[in-house]
């Protein structure tokens, strides 16, 4: 006989951390920029935290070295089994491992906004995934950059 999984719903949430603790929003007013924090982001779903940090990795609710959440948002209800779940992960470890992460283009808010768009279709707030477009279209990233940003340096190529 063969045993039927009970599929049953579970809440999905969006943990959101100020890595700068607080110090982004004052440095940032210096340069005239809105920037509210330096966003870290993990998923809480059956029972579990997932984030990406040199690979996909997971841990109790609450208990990252990343201390307490800033902010929890629900993100909704997902009907998807975790083995679903696990198998998706397992197919993301191409894309979020040790080699792959990039600060601008490939961070652990890209992680969590793919599992939240898999798991209840919904992306993560907007302001988050943009941090990185807001601070490369900025005076302070050209500086830092020796006066070119990304589009000056496509408009040279």
């Amino acid at each position: 006989m063969v045993e039927k999984k009970e599929n049953k719903s579970e809440k999905v949430v969006l943990r959101i951390y100020d890595l700068s603790r607080g110090q982004a929003k004052i440095f940032a007013k210096s340069f005239n920029l809105d920037i509210e924090g330096i966003w870290h982001t993990s998923v809480e779903v059956f029972g579990r935290e997932y984030y990406f940090q040199n690979g996909i990795i997971h841990s109790e609710p609450g208990k990252t070295h990343h201390g307490e959440a800033l902010e929890r948002i629900e993100m909704g209800i997902t009907q998807l089994t975790s083995d679903l779940f696990v198998e998706f992960l397992n197919d993301m470890n191409h894309k979020y491992n040790e080699f792959s992460y990039n600060l601008f283009k490939n961070n652990c808010n890209h992680f969590s906004n793919d599992v939240t768009l898999f798991l209840v279709g919904k992306s993560i707030p907007d302001h988050i995934l943009s941090l990185p477009d807001t601070f490369m279209k900025s005076p302070l990233y050209k500086m830092l950059m020796g006066g070119q940003n990304d589009e000056d340096k496509k408009d040279n190529a």
